[in-house]
């Protein structure tokens, strides 16, 4: 039996290169007249290095089809389902397998290669994944995929190619393909699906021996498609892609796509919450970073369920994601405040300790492990986080109040 191993076998790593972009710059803390304000916070002590302190300009449209293709993927992802509502296990996130799907190449990477190359043929939109597996045997693990196409028969054509395309697939780090079957999925006849054996060369849970299934379902303007690996079988498989189809399926529904001649005209920043974030180095952009809701947002990191639970009690508006910050704006300060308590409480529990705080920021909670730097803190309404390496995010910190008070 050949060795597979998921993109998400490797997701670890991501914070490590994340923080190995960051780097300290030399400045010195800027002044500002007054004592600390109600929150604690010493403006003429921090330092600030030199990172901006105050926001970017507007972003404008997209202008293209496809910066208007990510754009759009943002807006589908409040309509994505999260794999926690398929089976509550399904919570560690599989940071490699979600997110904007970028193009061929990323369905490639999420469902197997040569599955992209049926997407060069038609005219696809946009599309967002989620991604999630267990921490415990038995081992789960699923990634879902919502592509917009201009009309069904475009969605209908793009499931037949990409089906035809599926007879031995290749993934991340398999050095020769896999052959298929095809498969069935229950209650819902008219998907096409393929399933194959193989090994993953890892301790467990996340190692051994998987039956994986792939499916892929026209449903309006819209291909569904699923990647489900269990160590049970693949009819544990697909039953999880038929779970998903069932919630998926009112859910798209609820979607309202945007004109395709209209896609280059979607705003970059609809809310202006986005020019407020501390831009990423350039090497740290991605076509993840932009705004989401409060359903949206949670499809990144942490335990989802906990989170989705505390962005509701917070009366969360909106939430800006970069990989190396994020911004969420609660309903008022005292929301925010709670959002940093349950954030830090959370990252406590993923085994994350206590470490030096920042420099005229009292509340502000920093945090440390064997690969990440990290810091949660208030600004009025908004709550945000920064990660990267220990000097760096301490400015970074530093930098991102400021801009958000305009202090």
């Amino acid at each position: 039996m050949r060795a597979l191993v998921r993109g998400w076998a490797a997701a670890v790593g991501a914070v490590l290169l994340v923080a190995g972009c960051s780097s300290t710059t030399a400045g010195t803390a800027v002044p500002a007249p007054g004592a600390a304000g109600w929150d604690g916070v010493d403006v003429a002590q921090l330092d600030t290095g030199n990172y901006p302190t105050s926001p970017a300009p507007p972003l404008g449209v997209a202008g293209d089809a496809v910066k208007g293709g990510w754009a759009e993927a943002r807006r589908i992802a409040t309509a994505v389902v999260g794999l926690w509502e398929t089976d509550p296990t399904l919570v560690h996130y599989a940071q490699f397998d979600s997110g904007v799907v970028k193009g061929p190449g990323a369905v490639d990477f999420r469902l197997g290669s040569p599955i992209g190359d049926a997407l060069k043929g038609h005219n696809v939109i946009a599309g967002f994944s989620s991604a999630r597996k267990t921490d415990t045997n038995p081992y789960k693990g699923l990634v879902n995929v919502v592509l917009e196409l201009p009309n069904a028969d475009e969605a209908v054509e793009t499931v037949r190619a990409m089906a035809d395309n599926s007879a031995a697939l290749t993934f991340p780090f398999s050095a020769e393909p896999f052959p298929t079957e095809p498969f069935s999925i229950p209650r819902h006849p008219d998907t096409s699906a393929v399933t194959f054996h193989h090994d993953v060369p890892a301790p467990e849970p996340v190692g051994g021996e998987r039956f994986s299934v792939v499916a892929f379902t026209a449903h309006g303007p819209f291909v569904l498609a699923q990647w489900a690996d269990a160590a049970e079988s693949a009819d544990k498989s697909a039953q999880l892609i038929a779970t998903t189809l069932e919630l998926q399926e009112p859910r798209i529904d609820t979607f309202t796509p945007t004109p395709p001649d209209r896609i280059s005209d979607l705003p970059l920043d609809p809310s202006g919450l986005l020019s407020r974030v501390l831009p990423p180095e350039e090497e740290n952009k991605t076509v993840d970073d932009g705004v989401y809701d409060h359903l949206g947002i949670v499809h990144f990191g942490g335990d989802p369920v906990r989170r989705q639970a505390m962005f509701k009690s917070a009366g969360l508006q909106q939430a800006a994601y970069t990989v190396t910050a994020d911004v969420y704006e609660a309903g008022d300060a005292e929301s925010a405040q709670r959002i940093v308590a349950e954030l830090a409480a959370e990252a406590i529990d993923d085994g994350l300790v206590a470490a030096t705080g920042v420099q005229g920021m009292p509340k502000a909670r920093c945090l440390e492990g064997d690969l990440a730097y990290w810091c949660v803190a208030a600004a009025d309404r908004y709550a945000y986080t920064v990660q990267g390496h220990e000097g760096a995010v301490h400015q970074m910190v530093a930098a991102q109040y400021r801009i958000l008070t305009g202090k």
